[in-house]
């Protein structure tokens, strides 16, 4: 799935939460940025059990929700991508989505 940036949140959010958004505040149009993975060295990694960032190498000590994906050790269940803005769209009311 694809997610996007958009005024309205600091969050990358779906195409389909993008657009209930729009209806909300009333905008039939706006520009809208695809969310693309942080490249390079990032000690920081998101957190999907706290919404949050956290930094790599602290789950398993400082974390009463840590799983390991694994079930045995490593990398936690809730980690996640940190995501940076990518090309820019204009998406309108309807769906459509075209090069901005």
């Amino acid at each position: 799935m694809k997610y996007y940036f958009n005024s309205f949140n600091i969050l990358a959010l779906s195409k389909k939460d993008t657009i209930s958004q729009m209806v909300k505040n009333g905008v039939t149009e706006m520009i809208i940025y695809e969310a693309e993975k942080s490249k390079g060295e990032n000690d920081l990694f998101w957190c999907r059990q706290y919404f949050g960032c956290g930094e790599k190498g602290n789950c398993g000590k400082l974390c009463k929700h840590y799983e390991p994906r694994n079930k045995k050790s490593g990398c936690c269940k809730h980690y996640g991508n940190l995501y940076e803005e990518g090309r820019p769209y204009i998406l309108n009311v309807n769906g459509k989505i075209k090069k901005a």
